[in-house]
């Protein structure tokens, strides 16, 4: 059996990351993502994040950082959203949508790591992280009242018509079964 040294992987993994082939720079992002905490190989993160030759280097590398479910993670994500262009941000979205908006899991983990990162250091990465926050929000609302009230049947209501229960909510009549 031949064991390989971590050092050997990551030197491989680094030179990856500045290779010609989409491919190739994409599969360097998936296998640094696990050693995002050291300096030269967040640096090295970052500029895939970023690749401005091909958006799934961009997404591959989010993927496999998001996938940490770690506040490192998203935070190297959320910090190349705030300096990206459109259609990188496009993918960086992406990346969020398929890892971590997929299950009611995925989103608390989400919603619980954005909230660790509103007090971040970095005002583009606190800003990013209130924004998740405020979409989710906007997302969750009380339900509204039907725009056309149930026919009301019966002596003194007309059809359409509406009502207070005796707790005082608003009611629309139904017609009884």
């Amino acid at each position: 059996m031949i064991f390989s040294d971590p050092g050997d992987a990551l030197s491989s993994a680094l030179r990856d990351a500045r290779s010609a082939s989409w491919s190739v720079r994409a599969a360097a992002g998936r296998r640094l993502a696990g050693a995002a905490e050291d300096a030269e190989v967040a640096a090295v993160l970052h500029r895939l994040l970023l690749d401005g030759q091909d958006t799934a280097v961009t997404q591959d590398t989010a993927e496999a950082l998001l996938q940490r479910g770690d506040v490192h993670g998203l935070r190297m994500v959320l910090a190349a959203l705030a300096r990206a262009d459109d259609d990188t941000a496009d993918h960086l979205d992406a990346a969020l949508d398929n890892v971590c908006r997929q299950s009611g899991e995925g989103l608390a983990r989400l919603e619980a790591l954005c909230r660790a990162l509103v007090s971040d250091a970095d005002a583009s990465v606190r800003d990013e992280a209130r924004g998740i926050l405020r979409a989710r929000d906007d997302r969750v609302q009380p339900p509204r009242p039907p725009a056309e009230p149930w026919p009301a049947y019966g002596p003194g209501r007309r059809a359409g018509g509406a009502g207070r229960s005796p707790e005082g909510e608003r009611v629309a009549y139904r017609p009884s079964a």
